[in-house]
């Protein structure tokens, strides 16, 4: 979950680059594959004029 997580949340990705990263993680490991089908069922079910909430991360200079 925690790279789940990284990748939704950290790694600056846009959210269709996210879903893929999550998905190339079940193929990479098979144990996770629950994980990653309950956060993309989630993403599923999530309004594209909603979205989620994720910060942007600013520059440090």
């Amino acid at each position: 979950m925690r790279a789940i997580y990284k990748a939704l949340y950290r790694e600056n990705l846009t959210l269709e680059a996210a879903k893929d990263r999550i998905l190339q993680m079940a193929k990479d490991k098979p144990e996770v594959q629950a994980d990653v089908d309950m956060m993309m069922d989630f993403l599923a079910g999530v309004s594209p004029k909603v979205g989620i909430v994720r910060s942007r991360r600013r520059s440090v200079d």
